[in-house]
């Protein structure tokens, strides 16, 4: 239970949010580089370029450190094994196909489930395509 809330919570800090109903979308591959401005710089090539380092030249003293270097962009190898954790795992036992479907009428429906059961109703009786309603035969 605790890997699959971690694994919930992974999902939303490595999307983003694509509209006002809160879905989200994959991060663009500008996010990786580390740069502040990934989500305004649409060239990869120029998000490649301002995340590099710039080669320094450093007198090497006795007395003091030389700077490390700015480390930008993720790890390839740490990218995959975040997203490799986030897949489920080969013999994950998914609880939906063993769920049932309601049945019954939705106006015997009451109670915290009436609304949900009013859209299964709904959702078995119509569908949506390019945003025309259609009823099902």
């Amino acid at each position: 239970m605790a890997e699959e809330r971690l694994r919930t919570e992974l999902y939303r800090a490595l999307s983003v949010k694509a509209d006002n109903y809160c879905n989200r979308q994959p991060l663009p591959p500008q996010f990786f580089y580390g740069i502040e401005a990934w989500e305004t710089e649409e060239s990869l090539d120029e998000v490649a370029i301002i995340s590099s380092n710039k080669i320094e030249a450093h007198c090497v003293v006795i007395g003091k450190n030389l700077p490390e270097p700015e480390l930008r962009h993720l790890s390839q190898k740490s990218v995959i094994a975040i997203y490799n954790f986030l897949k489920f795992s080969e013999n994950y036992d998914d609880p939906l196909p063993k769920v049932v479907d309601w049945e019954g009428d939705w106006q015997d429906s009451h109670g915290t489930e009436q609304g949900a059961k009013r859209f299964f109703a709904h959702k078995n009786c119509h569908y949506v395509v390019d945003g025309i309603l259609h009823k099902r035969s």
